[in-house]
């Protein structure tokens, strides 16, 4: 369970001139020697993997703050993160430091449920920087709903799961934000499936111009749009061993 308060302008402000004064940012997730980098999976500890600094929990809700967004689950050899449905949209990533070309595999199991739009509600999330060496960074608001913390990013990625199967593997160019179409298919909803796929290659594809060397994934999570059929505690997808590897 996460619960997310939302501080008071003042507060927030008080705070960054204390981060600013003192040099401090925020924490993020180092790669480890083996050349893997963990972003949820069952050798975390099962009390609340997701109650530490390196998470981020943004969402555009303005009142009622105490919310439940997501639910950790399992023994340790079975740990799994069941995203939670919500009337409004909501952000939950981890703050990463990863060379892209040091380690280009991602790897999840995933388990969707039934779902009645073209694309599911919910997808994988991931920020980049470094490959655009004369290009100005986004910042927070192209795609935050308050002022989280986020990692400074110039690209971002969805991966998603389309209502149609016959489009895996394919890239959707819709909106400002690319989108990569990892399963699909109604006929495979409420099944777990192992996904691997290549982060740098669907990189290249992407923004062929921008310098592979200089690239790092900054924040790697969940994007969940709102719901106007929202029920109490609706599981609305379940992870489990999300890892980047090389």
């Amino acid at each position: 369970m996460i619960d997310k308060i939302v501080p008071n302008y003042n507060c927030f402000l008080l705070i960054a001139i204390i981060l600013i004064s003192t040099g401090c940012t925020f924490p993020k997730t180092q790669v480890t020697p083996e050349g893997k980098l963990d972003i949820f999976r069952s050798s975390l500890s099962p009390k609340n993997p997701l109650l530490n600094s390196e998470w981020l929990l943004d969402t555009g809700k303005q009142n009622n703050f105490f919310h439940e967004f997501a639910q950790t689950v399992g023994q340790v050899k079975n740990l799994k993160l069941n995203l939670l449905n919500q009337k409004d949209p909501y952000i939950l990533i981890k703050r990463i430091d990863a060379n892209l070309l040091a380690t280009p595999f991602l790897s999840w199991n995933w388990r969707i449920p039934i779902f009645e739009s073209m694309d599911h509600p919910v997808c994988i999330l991931v920020g980049f920087y470094g490959g655009q060496s004369n290009s100005k960074f986004w910042n927070d608001k192209f795609i935050a709903y308050s002022h989280a913390g986020y990692p400074t990013y110039d690209r971002v990625l969805k991966i998603i799961w389309h209502r149609n199967a016959l489009l895996r593997g394919t890239l959707r160019f819709n909106d400002q934000i690319p989108e990569y179409v990892a399963r699909g298919g109604l006929e495979n909803v409420d099944m777990w499936h192992l996904e691997n796929i290549n982060l740098a290659s669907v990189y290249r594809k992407i923004w062929p111009n921008d310098s592979m060397e200089n690239t790092h994934i900054v924040f790697l999570g969940f994007w969940v749009r709102g719901s106007k059929s929202y029920r109490k505690k609706e599981i609305i997808s379940s992870f489990s061993n999300i890892v980047l590897s090389k």
